[in-house]
């Protein structure tokens, strides 16, 4: 039995076997058919004749056994073999020649002609057939595959991708030397599993513990490196560079493009060729292009994938041997450090850091430059005697990410006894992913495989497409039924006619229109700054309804200020913890009035590296060494002023499980050598380890939160010097047990300075605006009023797991004067609380709502979110979603990550980008001219150079590595938080953009759809030059539309996030009605003054009244159209602003004015138009178009005030 496959990006496989192509579905019923044909073209056409002779007794047609028959009508017909001839009573003769004709005049029908209309259609559904083997993957396995349950009779498998990770494909199934059996699918590998009967990633086996890890060997038999180099393969990004054809070849079979030719030669076949020339060449050209801009994706792709490789130490067979980067496997223990440069200080692919200290810059795959520690399993191991388990997951602190520097390393002891140091003197890691396994390939496989092309392919676009092809179904239905009871009819163009009416529903230009629209709003966000890796997520920002932000280093700045030490021991070396009963603001001892103990505190308890003579790190801790007197280079620090001298000895760096982060360092005053463990963490978090407080301690730390202070608890004791030669070997735990309380560090945390205008907007625009933060309560309900988050004048409730009488849930107040208990079978009075005061949760008591039926679905109410984890973010973005929110999520590309990735729109800030400067294209060109003029001509060609780089930048390039974040779609290389609006402005612009042109080409769609039924039944027909001067209208109006940019200020209201809305529904429906009205209007007009006999259905152009009248309807209705239906303010450009578009429609306009005045008859000439009967219709012509536009226009306006959103 098999199972299926263990992957997250995977939904489902399915295994098949291919079948030998004669056996193929769609080979042996055609060749039959073909036969079957052939056979009854060349030898038997009889079994056609009594279907003739039906038709031809219908029409009074003798059979060619009689030689002449006279009609009851006196009419003569001699039917001679195969023509035949018609005598009326007047001696008029009409010869029609049926072979010729066929069933064009419906009078007779050979059976040749017949049988080769029968292999036309039977040719062109072969090749149908064999298009849907591309189209299709479920089509091709029921063709051409057989479906099977056992993996032994597989060769093919089937797989399904989760949502937007790519399309369904089928792989082939590979079997290796060890006959073991896989398939590769997005450049990752699958192998089968017998015993658990289903495929999984290939990974390798990492002992779970810290003693396994540290007595690994690496490979110590060539039979176990042999098998894994197999299995594993190189470590190296390989990207192929497909040729111009192929990359063509592929657009060009394209289902959509392939249904634009088809509907092109429609139009060719009713002798449109100018059209159809023009249409083609449209087609063929965006398609180019598209090719084009691939290809220089591809291409960006394969020089950012080229990691340069280098020799490295790896040990295996049991000693230590340099090979090149690429053949490292997961499982070899490799040596890494600082090189000579970059490309040697570059982390070659995920290792698991065993042995020695490394700071690393993980800027190419997080977008942030500050440095991190990482800790390395020996060092764990020997300051913790509890937690021996590793998790890959969570504990990132001990993982070397591929793809990103070192900037500082340094050697570590001897792994175990049978491993010796590196030769080069590196840090000994464990090889755990390789290649596009690695988080800087899983990012790049995000870069290429989500960067498809945003097309029509979701439920909401195939639902109104099937909306339209119900009225199009009777249209064409209608068309059938009259033509086939018109025997003069051709019944080829009858069945053809039929067909262009259906296709008109979908229209050709429709995928370039929205690859068109987003696109430009691709290039928008980057000249921003702001990089994003899945376009088909921009409409989704239109979408938001709540917006969710971190607090630090988001809304935040980084660049902390030390207010001073509150509570602080008098004595700094009694040990003594006493402190005042009742605090104020003059208990705040500034850094300059410190104590010396709390000196060694802050200068020694710290994660703080020195890189090229600059201190990096945590802004907390750069901030507390600023503010004393006190050099640090690292690990040691030295008094500006004294013989006093720190070196930290052991480092247990912070967690954000933990809260709280340790060291041991010895202080060296004047020769003085003493041993102290220094603490510093939450003060809720602290407050146990501490052998004594003040009686005051949690009221001291809770005031200064509520001012919007960060608050950290200090904590030091001595450690005996007998203890020197073992200080490494110190556990966590006894580090951090009976510590003196050293007072509280009280940082302001000041607001960026667009933090509060960027939220006011976002509120402004109706969204619901959410704080999510690992801070403390406290401080981040006082930022969030400061804010506007929660309101000013409202008091703030925070819920507490066991806070009321008998542990309880209760919502209690900030100042704690209010306490309510949380009714968790009431959802209504939770409502009820969100209106009369701000909300607050802590992640403790997160799960009292989430778990909860009733209240789950109000989570949205709570305003700020504190003392959250990584992963209750990403359960509090999982909430909104699941309760019909759309959201979005913005905080840092590293503490936030599965939060930016659970929300629609993710966006990680970066805290130390800068915002782009200007372009030169988005400023005022005649101001930007004139200031160069006045600089002189060597200025006018550097203007010149910079407008042609920035021309060439405007494309759709490739996200680069390090322009994006791997944790967010979106990635703003700014630190402000304005670019947040920035998002939702272009995603508004974007998603208003694309519901304009559906609803644009559905009014087009309908009118088409009479137009080539109810009309054409009438014999109205445009001429060639007409119907090219129409497309070009439309293909430049959407043009123009897709190039509208969203205005400066965010709306006060949303879009409507959907097609099917009343407003949209009905103002389409009554503005076709109205169009349709003054169409049959001066349908019947021009009917009534034309002199002669109507023409034929199957004849061709000729300039009339009625085509003439109907062409400029027509044109006065596609500008009506989009100028009534463009959108404009307040999400995009007005009409007015949109001056290509406004300069198009408004000519168009008024050419169709003049050609219906007819001033100037020549144009109407040119434009195969004929002069029209008297001045009482040319103003009833002009008197329609104008009624048309104005009632168009009503119609909008009504439906958008009484119908909103």
């Amino acid at each position: 039995m098999f199972y299926g496959v263990q992957s997250k990006s995977i939904s489902s496989v399915a295994l098949y076997k291919k079948r030998p192509t004669i056996l193929h579905l769609n080979v042996v019923p055609f060749i039959v058919l073909y036969l079957y044909l052939f056979y009854l073209f060349i030898i038997t056409p009889a079994p056609i004749r009594p279907i003739v002779e039906d038709i031809s007794s219908d029409l009074n047609i003798t059979s060619n056994n009689d030689s002449t028959t006279t009609s009851s009508g006196g009419n003569v017909v001699d039917a001679q073999s195969n023509n035949v001839n018609i005598v009326d009573n007047n001696n008029n003769n009409t010869n029609i020649n049926s072979t010729a004709n066929g069933m064009t005049s419906g009078m007779t029908l050979d059976g040749s002609d017949f049988y080769l209309f029968l292999l036309g259609v039977t040719a062109c559904l072969h090749i149908l057939s064999w298009l849907f083997k591309y189209w299709s993957v479920e089509y091709r396995t029921v063709v051409s595959m057989t479906k099977v349950s056992n993996i032994s009779d597989a060769s093919m498998i089937k797989v399904v991708p989760s949502s937007h990770v790519g399309s369904k494909t089928i792989c082939p199934l590979i079997r290796d030397d060890q006959r073991q059996l896989y398939f590769e699918f997005q450049k990752r590998k699958f192998t089968y599993d017998p015993d658990r009967k289903c495929f999984k990633r290939i990974k390798l086996i990492v002992p779970n513990t810290t003693e396994q890890l540290l007595q690994s060997r690496g490979y110590d038999t060539q039979e176990l490196l042999t098998n894994a180099v197999q299995q594993f393969g190189l470590n190296r990004f390989d990207i192929p560079l497909p040729s111009f054809l192929h990359l063509y070849k592929e657009q060009a079979l394209a289902p959509f493009f392939v249904f634009q030719v088809f509907c092109v030669l429609l139009w060719c076949l009713e002798e449109y060729v100018l059209y159809c020339l023009f249409t083609l060449f449209m087609l063929l050209t965006f398609e180019a292009t598209v090719v084009k801009s691939r290809l220089r994706n591809l291409m960006s792709l394969r020089e950012m994938s080229s990691k340069p490789s280098y020799p490295i130490y790896v040990y295996r067979l049991n000693q230590w041997k340099q090979v090149d980067t690429s053949e490292i496997i997961p499982g070899d223990l490799v040596s890494v450090g600082r090189g000579a440069n970059e490309a040697q200080s570059t982390i070659p692919c995920d290792l698991l850091l065993l042995s020695g200290q490394c700071v690393v810059n993980e800027a190419m795959l997080t977008g942030e430059s500050t440095p991190h520690h990482k800790e390395s399993l020996q060092e764990r191991s020997q300051s913790s005697s509890k937690d021996n388990q590793i998790d890959l997951k969570n504990d990132k602190i001990h993982i070397l990410f591929g793809g990103t520097q070192i900037v500082q390393h340094s050697c570590g002891e001897r792994l175990n006894a049978k491993v010796s140091k590196p030769t080069d003197r590196g840090c000994i890691g464990y090889a755990l992913k390789t290649g596009f396994d690695t988080n800087q390939g899983s990012l790049m496989r995000t870069i290429w495989f989500s960067s498809e092309r945003v097309t029509a392919n979701n439920k909401e676009s195939f639902l109104f497409i099937a909306f339209l092809l119900v009225f199009a179904i009777a249209a064409s239905a209608y068309l059938f039924w009259r033509g086939f009871e018109d025997d003069d009819r051709n019944k080829y163009k009858l069945l053809l006619h039929c067909i262009m009416v259906i296709t008109s529903v979908v229209p050709p230009e429709l995928p370039m229109e929205l690859s068109l629209a987003v696109n430009n709003s691709l290039i928008a966000l980057v000249r921003l700054g702001i990089y994003c890796t899945e376009p088909f997520r921009i409409p989704f920002a239109g979408k938001v309804d709540v917006c969710c932000f971190d607090k630090t280093g988001t809304l935040t700045t980084d660049d902390l200020i030390l207010q001073g030490i509150a509570s602080c021991p008098q004595q700094s070396e009694s040990g003594s913890s006493s402190s005042p009963s009742s605090s104020n603001s003059s208990d705040l001892l500034l850094p300059a009035d410190i104590p010396l103990v709390i000196n060694y505190i802050l200068a020694g308890c710290h994660s703080l590296v020195s890189i090229d003579g600059k201190l990096v790190g945590d802004p907390m801790e750069t901030a507390s060494l600023k503010s004393i007197p006190w050099n640090c280079k690292g690990d040691i620090s030295s008094h500006q002023r004294k013989k006093v001298f720190i070196e930290i000895v052991n480092r247990y760096l912070f967690s954000s499980d933990l809260k709280r982060m340790s060291t041991i360092a010895n202080v060296n005053n004047d020769g003085n050598i003493v041993s102290y463990a220094f603490c510093k963490g939450a003060p809720e978090v602290l407050k146990p380890f501490y052998s004594s407080i003040p009686a005051d301690y949690d009221n001291i730390y809770k005031r200064y939160s509520r001012q919007g202070s960060r608050v950290l608890a200090l904590g030091y004791k001595k450690i005996s010097t007998e203890n020197q030669s073992t200080m490494k070997q110190i556990q966590r735990d006894v580090t951090e047990c009976d510590l003196e309380f050293g007072g509280f560090l009280v940082f302001d945390c000041p607001l960026k300075p667009d933090s509060k205008d960027a939220i006011e907007k976002l509120a402004q625009a109706s969204h619901s605006i959410v704080m999510i933060t690992g801070d403390n309560a406290l401080t981040a309900c006082h930022v969030a009023k400061q804010l506007g988050i929660q309101d000013p004048k409202l008091p703030t409730l925070n819920l507490t797991a066991n806070g009321g009488e008998g542990g309880v849930p209760t919502w209690i107040s900030v100042d704690e004067t209010v306490n309510i208990k949380l009714e968790q079978n009431n959802g209504a009075h939770l409502r009820e609380l969100s209106r009369l005061y701000n909300l607050s949760v802590t992640g403790q008591s997160l799960s009292l709502i989430t778990d909860n039926q009733k209240l789950q679905s109000d989570l949205y109410l709570v305003q700020v979110f504190a003392r959250v984890s990584p992963d209750q973010k990403q359960l509090i973005l999982t909430n909104f979603k699941e309760n019909g929110h759309h959201t979005l999520m913005a905080g840092d590309g590293t503490n936030d990550v599965g939060a930016l990735k659970q929300a629609h729109v993710g966006v990680a800030i970066l805290n130390k980008g800068d915002p782009p400067p200007p372009k030169l294209i988005d400023t005022n060109p005649r101001q930007i001219m004139k200031q160069y003029q006045q600089r002189g001509p060597q200025a006018a060609a550097e203007l010149t150079k910079k407008l042609q780089e920035e021309l060439k930048d405007s494309e759709v390039q490739m996200v680069k590595l390090g322009d994006a974040s791997i944790a967010a779609p979106f990635t703003s290389k700014s630190s402000r938080v304005i670019p947040v609006t920035h998002i939702i402005r272009q995603g508004r612009c974007t998603l208003v953009t694309t519901h304009q042109m559906y609803k644009i080409l559905a009014l087009n769609s309908l009118i088409s759809a009479y137009s080539l039924s109810v009309l054409h039944l009438d014999g109205v027909k445009l001429g060639d030059t007409q119907v090219t001067l129409a497309g070009m209208l439309i293909a430049l109006c959407f043009l123009f539309i897709s190039t509208s940019k969203p205005l400066e200020r965010l709306a006060p209201k949303r879009p409507n996030p959907n097609l099917f809305s009343p407003y949209m529904m009905t103002s389409i429906l009554l503005q076709f009605i109205l169009h349709l009205g003054c169409l049959i209007f001066i349908v019947r007009e021009a009917n009534d003054r034309t002199v002669g006999a109507k023409p034929k259905v199957d004849s061709t152009f000729e300039p009339n009244l009625v085509n003439s009248a109907v062409f400029l309807i027509s044109n006065a209705m596609q500008v009506a159209t989009f100028a009534i239906n463009y959108k404009g303010h307040p999400f995009m450009q007005s009409l007015q602003e949109n001056r290509p578009l406004l300069y198009c429609l408004s000519s168009v306009w008024m050419l169709g004015a003049i050609l219906s005045l007819e001033i100037i008859p020549s144009w109407n000439e040119y434009l195969e138009l004929i002069p029209f009967p008297d001045n009482t219709f040319r103003l009833l012509m002009f008197g329609t178009i104008l009624i048309d536009l104005v009632g168009a226009w009503l119609i909008e306006k009504l439906c958008s005030t009484f119908l909103k959103n």
